[in-house]
């Protein structure tokens, strides 16, 4: 070994070792939150990191993420490389081409040449886009992360080149396995710098003694940088959620140990919670996403997670170390995270849907709501009657319970207690009970499951509400208290499926009623609605030429993946026809109703529900279909303050039986 080698060896295990040191603390850091069970499903979590990390998909899913793939890649080549050279110099004649053969070093190589090009042209598109077309997404507030960005994309260009010059200056000492095809770039740099008249063997190592200690200086500053993602992306997207997107925790009431409910602390996250805020890539994909963000709310998903990972960073030493004594640890809101921001989620999960690696933000902002509504009492005043409501009669409006069924007033619909047993439960929910919209949508789904002759029931007066409102309003206690009720009606009959019109009380049974112990087969109305259709018991309407658009609720598209069953089922009317605006499907814009907004006044940036009414009329609609209640009535309210009157908002089972037809203008 050479003089050259040991000096490298040695300083090479150095910054291993202070590598692996500052690795052990972010573990640790990790270790100081709670447990949470994400350890199952190996093979399906192998298949992500190899989906998601290795074929860039949700990065792919729009076309600046080409850039992100080819610096990813890139990266990985030259890190290669670079631990060839270094082994090289350590180890004289070390060569891949000893351990894999020669044609697959070769390929190795060319790879490495091309990707190396690749990524300089990408870092230069990069730079131009934040200083001069800087989209939505990287328009933050952060100077260090911009600037941090230039940094390291500035680094790695200069790691590029002298990675060819390297290369290129080994070619001229003919002390590089150099063909055409393995190398074509830096044959071309050893051309150019065949004319410059250097003393070689210097030139070559001061480009790879500066190429390497760049690498030394990236394995020590990652950590402590927006790039700390490199770290913590691939492990984050290995322990994803593979459950139901559209499940919260269940909290345990049970527990005598528990001083407090919700999070306040940052140490009170999951350790998978943290983990997260390690995987940020800062992409800006997020808030680009957010509905919050774009109606000038101060809610940002990038600013919240970049803010508890700024907070974790900062309190390390007191978690590692004797902790904070008498004077406690300090409390994310609002020191960290402000009221505000967290009031503003719809809970959509548009966020969590663009998020690269999988950071699942909607469970913090629920985490943290249950602090302050069940520890703290502190949440927006007109929260209160409707928990109030919810508490005395079972529903968000103050309506009373005995009165849940009088919207079925001469239609003879079947109630379970009279039946018992039956094939099918209408679970009808709060909206469609006692909101005179809801009601509309309620007589038409009755009406149609009796022309279809389907054997169902409703629960009448004993149906209460499913709790989903009050669970993402931050009220674990009074939803578990309603979920428990619930369940305890419905074992008292049988039958086999249940449907629903409202997507949030699809969800509700779908993905989180099965936490309670309590599993039954649930169908959204367009579900059912389609497969009655298509079995012939149910005749689609003939109605006049209509122009209309649908609108995906996030409930039902995003978290449930039941996009297509509602536009086959309007696709069926005929005379109808359906434009699609820009945003749908999985990437749906939020309709300003979920997470308890529905009952929270608007007061902060544009209202949410008039943004996405206005998405709808540029289309130049004269009917707005949806499948939700909720944003049947969130649609007629922004077309209201738009004066926009004549536009009708229908649900598809309005639509399937025709009763508004004739509304309906082309």
């Amino acid at each position: 070994m050479t003089v050259q080698g040991i000096v490298l060896l040695v300083l090479f295990i150095a910054v291993l070792a202070a590598f692996g040191f500052i690795l052990r603390i972010l573990i640790r850091l990790l270790m100081r939150g709670a447990p949470e069970e994400r350890f199952d499903r190996w093979g399906e979590r192998v298949k992500s990191v190899l989906l998601y990390v290795g074929a860039q998909a949700r990065v792919l899913a729009q076309p600046a993420g080409i850039g992100h793939f080819i610096i990813f890649w890139g990266f990985i080549f030259i890190t290669l490389g670079t631990a060839e050279h270094i082994l090289g110099i350590i180890i004289p004649g070390f060569g891949y081409e000893l351990i894999i053969g020669t044609t697959a070093s070769g390929m190795l190589s060319f790879l490495l040449e091309i990707f190396g090009l690749l990524v300089l042209g990408a870092i230069v598109v990069s730079l131009v886009r934040r200083f001069f077309f800087k989209p939505l997404r990287l328009r933050i507030d952060d100077p260090k992360a911009k600037t941090e960005a230039v940094f390291i994309l500035g680094l790695i260009f200069v790691l590029i080149l002298l990675m060819y010059g390297i290369r290129g200056t080994e070619i001229l000492m003919d002390d590089h396995p150099d063909t055409a095809l393995s190398s074509p770039v830096s044959r071309y740099a050893a051309v150019g710098m065949s004319g410059w008249g250097m003393n070689l063997p210097m030139a070559n190592a001061l480009f790879a003694w500066t190429h390497h200690l760049i690498i030394f200086f990236f394995l020590v500053y990652i950590p402590f940088s927006k790039h700390i993602h490199i770290l913590g992306a691939i492990p984050n997207v290995f322990f994803r959620n593979l459950g139901h997107t559209g499940n919260l925790s269940r909290m345990d009431f049970e527990d005598e140990s528990a001083e407090k409910f919700g999070i306040s602390e940052i140490q009170e996250f999951t350790w998978k919670q943290l983990l997260d805020l390690y995987a940020c890539t800062e992409c800006g994909r997020c808030q680009a996403a957010c509905p919050a963000y774009l109606t000038d709310k101060p809610l940002s998903p990038y600013r919240v997670v970049h803010r508890l990972r700024g907070h974790l960073m900062r309190e390390r030493g007191n978690l590692l170390g004797d902790g904070y004594g008498d004077a406690g640890a300090p409390q994310i809101v609002p020191e960290t995270v402000g009221e505000d921001d967290i009031w503003s989620c719809t809970t959509c999960g548009a966020c969590m849907q663009e998020c690269p690696p999988f950071i699942e933000h909607v469970q913090k902002f629920i985490d943290l709501r249950r602090y302050l509504v069940l520890t703290e009492s502190r949440f927006p005043q007109e929260m209160q009657p409707v928990f109030r409501n919810m508490e005395v009669n079972y529903n968000p409006w103050a309506l009373g319970f005995a009165n849940r069924a009088d919207w079925a007033a001469g239609l003879d619909v079947p109630i379970a207690a009279d039946r018992k047993e039956f094939d099918l439960l209408y679970w009808v929910g709060c909206a469609g009970s006692f909101d005179a919209r809801g009601q509309s949508i309620s007589r038409a789904m009755v009406e149609l499951l009796g022309r279809a002759g389907v054997d169902f029931a409703i629960l009448g007066v004993e149906e209460k509400c499913c709790g989903e409102t009050a669970r993402r309003m931050g009220n674990e206690y009074l939803a578990q208290m309603l979920i428990e009720s619930n369940i305890e009606t419905l074992r008292k009959y049988s039958f086999k499926r249940i449907v629903t019109t409202c997507p949030h009380g699809y969800n509700s049974f779908k993905a989180e009623y099965p936490q309670f112990g309590y599993e039954k087969p649930v169908l959204h109305h367009s579900e059912l609605l389609l497969e009655l259709v298509r079995e012939g018991r149910i005749d689609p309407p003939d109605g006049p030429a209509a122009h209309g658009v649908y609108h995906d609720s996030c409930y039902l598209g995003r978290y449930n993946d039941i996009i297509d069953e509602p536009r086959e089922l309007l696709g069926c009317i005929s005379g109808l026809t359906l434009a699609e605006m820009g945003r749908r499907g999985k990437r749906s814009f939020c309709c300003g109703a979920g997470g308890g907004r529905m009952w929270m006044e608007e007061t902060l940036g544009r209202r949410v529900n008039e943004e996405r009414g206005d998405e709808s009329l540029q289309k130049g609609a004269g009917t707005i279909f949806t499948a939700c209640p909720f944003c049947v009535t969130m649609f007629e309210d922004g077309l209201k303050a738009r004066n926009r009157e004549e536009v009708r908002v229908l649900d598809i089972a309005e639509a399937l039986l025709g009763a508004e037809g004739e509304k309906a203008s082309s």
